[in-house]
């Protein structure tokens, strides 16, 4: 199947003039982003029911506010 110059010359036109002019980017609603640089802690072995601590850094990098409201371990 051949296609004419004409075509493409047609498809390009159109895409420009109904463009918005932000190619690939999309007007997204502000939404936060929690971001863990360290998701995963490795202890030593310990004994059952001795409580053992990390400190984990969360930083939101979205445009709206982050609220955490549940955290547990798995």
């Amino acid at each position: 199947m051949k296609f004419k110059p004409a075509f493409f010359i047609s498809a390009i036109l159109f895409l420009l003039i109904f463009s918005d002019g932000q190619a690939g980017e999309k007007n997204l609603a502000p939404a936060p982003l929690a971001v863990v640089e360290q998701p995963n802690a490795e202890f030593a072995r310990v004994v059952a029911g001795t409580p053992v601590e990390h400190r984990f850094t969360v930083k939101n990098r979205g445009t709206a506010r982050l609220d955490i409201i549940n955290v547990y371990s798995g």
